[in-house]
């Protein structure tokens, strides 16, 4: 009988450290999470507490290409881009077959045409991109350029 006090105290002791153990992880393993959704997605986070973030349309991918759908999972606008990001501030960043950035609007249509290298998505009505050869500037949702 004493041998299975023994054993059942060595027991409860490893069921106590595992569950311990498990607990730290898992604050561990929240905390990592937390920090790689702020470090990598920050401007997304930012957006979607800001509200300045659409779900109404969904970009996703068929056969490499990127388009967008509603929440029935019906195509609003069909899958044409090499990459597609979520609508903020009424306009979502997509790029071309070429590489090229531009911004489009809610109907597939582009509102500032695809010449960028790269761009941001749209915060407060502004995004940064960055021409051909040129340096970072930032642009409204028109297109216009301001300087940084």
């Amino acid at each position: 009988m004493a041998k299975n006090l023994v054993l059942g105290s060595t027991k409860s002791a490893q069921s106590l450290r595992k569950k311990s153990f498990l607990k730290y992880f898992v604050v561990i393993a929240s905390v990592f999470f937390i920090g790689a959704i702020c470090f990598s997605g920050c401007q997304f986070v930012s957006n979607w507490l800001s509200g300045n973030l659409d779900l109404s349309l969904i970009p996703t991918t068929i056969d490499d290409k990127y388009g967008y759908i509603d929440h029935k999972g019906t195509y609003v606008i069909n899958p044409q881009f090499k990459s597609a990001e979520y609508f903020s501030c009424g306009l979502a960043r997509v790029e071309n077959s070429e590489g090229k950035v531009g911004y489009i609007d809610k109907d597939g249509k582009y509102v500032i045409n695809p010449t960028y290298k790269d761009g941001t998505t749209f915060s407060e009505n502004r995004a940064f991109v960055v021409p051909e050869g040129g340096s970072i500037m930032c642009i409204d949702k028109k297109g216009t350029k301001f300087s940084i």
